[in-house]
């Protein structure tokens, strides 16, 4: 449902969605990153409690999900005066969901461990956003302001069989923010002075509960965890021209204050954690055009960092730091055609977690952690090159990039795996991780027979340290990846879209040599015999190698037939899953580790849809 009414003064705006065919109606009430304004994203909290498994393949989310789904949203704004206007925004969410799964895990390393799942879950989710957002764009001054809330229950049942063990868990979360976005722009004269502060306060409440549980490492079969969050980031710049250079002022100040409290565990006195981290830094940045078509910019923020952390049943520890952290960045336009980027940046910061802790406690029915009860620091080096070449005129377009990445890391996490339960544990130890990354894209249309072709090459090398049951090793990822996009439409009443995906693994370690290959292609069809009629026929192919040198094979068959009636009255009429195929697989390898997956597919359905328009 759509209704929308706009006035003088005002524009309302309101929607309501449903969908029981494992659609995600999530988006709206979700928070999403501005890439222009990237320097004050901060992502939510992690929660404590692990209510999802490894993440469902985007293009089968919808069709494994056994969903009931609904979202509405009231959008009104009000024109204040010619320069200024203020917006309401309120939005809901709430979706009952469920799945079923098979997970067979082969923990490698000197002591190997297997481990079956079936598990059956049912997720419930019901979230509330409401939003206030006030703007001023005037000659003389810019002001923009959001004010978010947001109010959450999100509940977990799972029934499991785990090495055929019946265990049921259930984890309640109620997470609660509220935060403030400004942003101030001031001219005078030939300076632009600039404020931006983000404000956040984050609750959670977290429950779990375990039934059938014959674990004794679990001490008590219902564990209540609670955290505090708050954050603020604050930056004063001002930006002096220079002819065709400019030089940036930038001060910010940042503060984050993390309060956990486990409850009454493991009949611990002191359950209590806090962690507080402040910066306050100097950053002058110098724009330089060296050349009509060359420019470089460098960035030498400077900054006091000092981090205090009190685990539970410890004495505070404390660090405070000072980091230099460089940026260079350049970038050359040789003609129309041909630019290159360059980025070189060095930074030093310390490691968070989830927890900081001198016990350890629960993530859910198997998995113990041990949270941080020291500061870890962390210095990593970036650097890449982008070449790009456009040439309208014959419409191809292509770009390579080579990201190269160095990190050095003051620990280790320790996988330690056995029949019982899964520990996590932070160990102290010296080691360097390095992750190259290319991509090569290329875009070609020949508009005079209606063909639109799309590549793209990437290539990722991963070398880091891991440990598992004590021992550390190194180990080499390598993944290639390949897609090509095919769009064709010389003929009037039809299109077709071809899209095909390669991917190939291969790892090495002291314990383990893997490789897995997965291929898929999709192809549509949209014919549009009649102006009222449109058919869309699409088929969907993959291919998964679950075991060395052995491949499954899934396909999906849709089809979709629209047909209006009437000008304000249409047709709708869906086939999925033709073919009512009903497992899908899957498995990868991770580090010594082997994870195989397999997937119910919901079977054929059909949805007749009627819709009409005021």
């Amino acid at each position: 449902m759509f209704i929308t009414q706009i006035g003088n003064k005002n524009q309302l705006l309101v929607t309501a969605k449903m969908s029981n065919f494992g659609t995600d109606l999530s988006n709206e009430v979700k928070e999403h990153i501005d890439i222009s304004n990237i320097d004050f994203y901060e992502p939510l909290p992690s929660t404590i409690l692990r209510t999802s498994l490894f993440s469902i393949l985007s293009f089968l989310k919808e069709k494994v999900l056994f969903n009931k789904s609904y979202s509405w949203g009231v959008n009104n704004l009000i024109k204040i005066n010619d320069v200024s206007n203020f917006r309401i925004n309120l939005m809901g969410y709430i979706d009952h969901s469920n799945q079923n799964t098979e997970y067979e895990y082969k923990y490698g390393g000197d002591v190997p461990f297997e481990l079956n799942e079936k598990n059956k879950i049912k997720d419930y989710t019901q979230t509330y956003v409401p939003i206030l957002t006030y703007e001023l764009n005037s000659n003389h001054l810019y002001i923009s302001n959001e004010s978010r809330g947001s109010f959450s229950i999100l509940n977990q049942d799972r029934d499991m069989i785990s090495n055929d063990e019946q265990i049921n868990q259930e984890i309640k979360n109620k997470p609660t923010y509220f935060q403030n976005s400004l942003s101030i722009s001031y001219p005078k004269s030939v300076l632009i002075y600039q404020l931006k502060s983000f404000v956040r306060y984050y609750y959670n409440h977290e429950k779990m509960s375990l039934l059938n549980m014959t674990n004794d490492n679990m001490n008590n079969n219902e564990l209540q965890y609670k955290t505090k969050n708050i954050l603020t980031k604050n930056k004063v710049s001002t930006t002096l021209p220079l002819g065709k250079h400019s030089f940036d002022f930038n001060l910010l100040f940042n503060y984050k204050k993390n309060n956990w409290n486990l409850g009454d565990y493991n009949n611990l006195v002191n359950t209590k954690s806090i962690n507080q981290e402040l910066s306050a830094a100097f950053s002058p940045v110098l724009s330089y055009r060296y050349s009509d078509k060359g420019r470089f910019k460098i960035d030498v923020p400077i900054a006091y960092n000092k981090v205090n952390i009190n685990p539970a049943g410890n004495s505070n520890t404390e660090s405070g730091y000072v980091t230099i952290a460089p940026n260079f960045t350049i970038n050359q336009e040789f003609n129309q055609y041909l630019s290159v980027k360059g980025l070189l940046a060095i930074n030093k910061y310390n490691e968070s977690d989830i927890f900081y802790s001198a016990a350890p406690y629960w993530l859910d029915y198997r998995t113990l952690y041990y949270g941080f009860d020291e500061i870890y620091a962390r210095k990593t080096f970036r650097s890449s090159i982008s070449v790009n070449y456009k040439h309208l005129a014959s419409m191809f377009f292509c770009n390579f990039t080579v990201n190269y990445n160095s990190t050095d890391n003051s620990y280790l996490r320790d996988y330690i795996y056995n029949s019982d339960y899964t520990q996590i544990k932070p160990v102290p130890y010296k080691n360097t991780s390095k992750l190259l990354y290319t991509n090569f894209t290329a875009d070609k249309t020949f508009i005079n027979i209606g063909l639109s072709l799309k590549l793209s090459l990437d290539y990722n090398s991963y070398n880091y340290w891991l440990m598992q049951n004590g021992v550390a090793t190194k180990n080499k990822s390598n993944t290639l990846s390949s897609s090509m996009n095919i769009i064709y439409q010389q003929i009037k009443w039809l299109k077709m879209v071809a899209n095909i995906n390669g991917n190939l693994n291969w790892q090495n370690n002291n314990y383990l040599s893997s490789t897995t290959t997965n291929l898929s292609g999709d192809i549509s069809l949209f014919v549009i015999p009649h102006k009222k009629l449109s058919i869309n026929l699409t088929h969907n192919s993959y291919i998964n190698e679950v075991q060395p040198d052995q491949f499954k094979y899934f396909n999906l068959m849709n089809a979709e037939v629209q047909y209006s009636v009437l000008k304000q009255v249409n047709l709708n009429f869906k086939i999925d899953n033709i073919l009512n195929n009903r497992t899908y697989s899957i498995s990868y390898y991770n580090g010594l580790n082997f994870q195989s997956r397999v997937l119910p597919v919901r079977g054929r359905e059909y949805l007749l849809s009627i819709s009409y328009k005021i």
